[in-house]
């Protein structure tokens, strides 16, 4: 995939007499998983810490993003779904603030973040999508969105901090997953980094 997606960010275009994008077709991307390869893209750029001159550091938040899709899974899974989570930090670092944006997936039951590397599934740590019933049908667009404290965490960091969540995504042990009914262990997962 990562040569598919240097294809791909190399054929965006801008159009200055629309001030429009215009994103070229590249095989296996679909124009909704390039809008949300773009989105992951620029929130990802914006990682930084840095010292104010009044004698104090302040830390800008910390961005993580991961790129969903069925391959990801352990086993694979053979799915259309895509999806990007988007996660940053508060100022403070005692809050977790998240975007879940899937396309093509239907009937989806919950999505949590996973405490495990890449090719292992682990135990959930925090829920993202937690609904009484399935979506009904076809989801595109924002499927969840909300704040993590370490009053959230659940499982093996049930009554850690935050920092320790955030410590793990830092060193790519979490990962999203988000469940459906027809794919009860997830129908697509991505790694956090």
């Amino acid at each position: 995939m990562g040569k598919d997606l240097r294809k791909f960010f190399n054929e965006i275009k801008v159009d200055n007499g629309m001030s429009t994008k215009k994103i070229s077709s590249v095989a296996g991307i679909d124009t909704t998983t390039a809008v949300l390869l773009i989105l992951v893209a620029v929130s990802a750029t914006t990682t930084a810490t840095t010292t104010i001159s009044s004698s104090y550091a302040q830390t800008i938040p910390s961005i993580f993003h991961a790129i969903l899709e069925g391959d990801e899974e352990v086993p694979p899974v053979d799915s259309d779904a895509k999806g990007a989570a988007i996660f940053r930090t508060s100022n403070d670092g005692t809050e977790l603030n998240y975007r879940l944006i899937v396309a093509n997936i239907e009937d989806v039951t919950a999505a949590h973040i996973h405490l495990a590397p890449r090719g292992e599934n682990g135990d959930i740590v925090a829920f993202l999508f937690d609904p009484e019933e399935p979506t009904e049908g076809r989801t595109n667009g924002v499927l969840a969105e909300g704040t993590i404290t370490s009053e959230d965490l659940v499982g093996p960091l049930e009554g850690s901090t935050l920092s320790e969540l955030i410590d793990e995504m830092e060193a790519g042990n979490t990962y999203v997953n988000v469940h459906t009914v027809e794919h009860r262990s997830g129908e697509i997962r991505g790694q956090i980094s």
